[in-house]
């Protein structure tokens, strides 16, 4: 037997005090018969010649790999150098607003009332009104929203901020569990009614668990051509189609980022159901805002707050 076979070499890799017999050392081991007893077949080994301090102990232990330095090393997605930045601005863009401060100063301060004074209708109207003006402070910021005309700005106020400013609070309305405020509920009731908060629920428990992915979808949304209920007015037209032009190139900046981080997070499939569950979402909110609008002291607010961001973000110049 040469003690130098590979199926030799595999065996001396094994430890020593862990081989045993099994029928007390007495194994005839032959070239048929080597397979029945390692501990038999080692001993053999030593016995035609074989050193036992050439025997090469295995050790599992491998050398730690370094961490990661920072997420772009060893990224696998599409996106750029710069989208990766652009990505990193928005998300601090939105997180850096006020909006849950505010809508939490509210929640404290109305859980402090008695119970039967809670659940004013002016809550639930002061939720919507911090809505807009989040989107206002927001907008000051958004070095693409300051780069169009003043036209443009207009178009997409009038059309995208009412929708979008809703879609964000199902962000806030998630982060402090407001479905879950009994009060808040009745406060609602004192304004709309049962049917329109079923609905609301409804594209609640349907929304994206991902806040990235609706905060990009929300940059997408302010930049369409429209995300409100269709109106036919033929001298606001060509305003529109204008203003759909220069908007058109900065939409396709976030629809692109928004895609590409999809496909970095879930791969083609999964990236092309949450996407279309997003539309399908803001499909569902233009619709719930159409029945809202029809409630006039929740329209006379958002009116008079819409003429507040008009002044700040268009005749600012």
């Amino acid at each position: 037997m040469q003690p130098n076979t590979i199926s030799t070499v595999e065996l001396q890799r094994r430890t020593l005090e862990t081989l045993r017999c099994a029928r007390v050392s007495n194994c005839n081991i032959t070239k048929e018969k080597r397979s029945h007893c390692a501990a038999c077949r080692l001993k053999k080994c030593f016995a035609l010649g074989m050193n036992r301090q050439l025997i090469q102990v295995f050790s599992p232990t491998k050398l730690p790999h370094p961490r990661p330095l920072g997420l772009l090393r060893n990224d696998r997605s599409t996106l750029t150098r710069d989208q990766w930045t652009l990505l990193s601005n928005l998300i601090n863009l939105h997180e850096t607003e006020t909006l849950l401060i505010q809508q939490q100063s509210l929640l404290d301060q109305e859980s402090t009332r008695p119970i039967q004074r809670r659940g004013k209708a002016l809550l639930v109207l002061d939720f919507f009104r911090n809505c807009l003006i989040w989107m206002e402070s927001s907008l000051k910021r958004l070095k693409y929203f300051q780069s169009v005309s003043n036209t443009t700005r207009h178009v997409l106020l009038k059309h995208n901020i009412r929708s979008c400013s809703s879609f964000n609070g199902f962000l806030v309305t998630r982060k402090l569990v407001l479905f879950h405020e009994p009060w808040l509920t009745h406060s609602f009731y004192k304004i709309f009614d049962e049917q329109l908060l079923i609905s609301i629920f409804k594209i609640h428990k349907n929304f994206d668990l991902n806040d990235i992915v609706i905060k990009l979808f929300l940059f997408v949304m302010i930049f369409s051509s429209n995300c409100s209920p269709l109106t036919f007015d033929q001298s606001y037209q060509m305003e529109s189609l204008d203003s759909s032009l220069e908007s058109l190139h900065i939409q396709d900046i976030f629809v692109t980022l928004l895609w590409k981080y999809l496909l970095y997070q879930y791969g083609p499939m999964e990236a092309t159901i949450r996407y279309v569950i997003l539309v399908k979402a803001m499909v569902d909110m233009i619709s719930v805002k159409a029945q809202m609008s029809s409630v006039l002291v929740y329209e006379d607010m958002i009116n008079e707050t819409m003429k507040e961001l008009e002044r700040s973000l268009i005749l600012q110049d």
